[in-house]
């Protein structure tokens, strides 16, 4: 095996080791929320959007039916964790945004300082590498995801696709573009 070959398979490694400690984090934090891994999924999804979304947005981002995302935002809101406002375009619909008082400490926001701890030890061009890398990966799982059922992704051994009782698949790329991983402003 060359050294290359090796770099490779080790960092793929590492990716996933990454995405597992990242899920298990996710999953801690949303048990000190008091809420259910999807519940999390959703408030996570509406922390990160720059504007408040419709529940057909967090639905599509979060890969359940608009129905269950109904319920979800109840308890979201009535748990003060976010707030329904009117959509400014059509006033029959509305957009869920964070509530004002924040969510409580404990959350991922608290890593923030050991991840600018950590990016203060790279040079500029280490931070682009990383960035593409980062970037590229999280299009390639999106696409993964999409094709699942051609890659057997979600397919039991036997090769017959199972559908989650009372979930929709649906397309994540189609869903929310200012998450899909642009660049940063000043990117390139």
């Amino acid at each position: 095996m060359s050294e290359r070959t090796g770099r490779a398979a080790r960092l793929a490694e590492l990716s996933r080791e990454l995405g597992a400690v990242t899920a298990l984090l996710h999953g801690r934090l949303a048990e000190r929320l008091g809420l259910s891994p999807t519940a999390y999924k959703c408030l996570d999804l509406v922390s990160r959007a720059p504007a408040p979304l419709s529940a057909g947005e967090i639905a599509e981002g979060v890969g359940l039916s608009t129905g269950a995302v109904t319920g979800v935002l109840d308890r979201l809101e009535e748990a003060g964790h976010v707030v329904r406002v009117a959509d400014p375009d059509d006033r029959r619909r509305v957009r869920v945004r964070l509530a004002p008082s924040p969510v409580p400490a404990g959350t991922v926001e608290a890593l923030a300082p050991v991840t600018e701890e950590l990016v203060g030890t790279y040079g500029d061009a280490e931070l682009a590498v990383i960035e593409d890398y980062c970037l590229r990966m999280i299009s390639a799982v999106r696409e993964a995801i999409d094709a699942g059922d051609e890659r057997g992704l979600g397919a039991p051994r036997g090769g017959v696709a199972r559908r989650p009782v009372g979930r929709r698949v649906v397309s994540r790329r189609a869903a929310l573009p200012h998450l899909r991983g642009s660049r940063a402003p000043g990117g390139q």
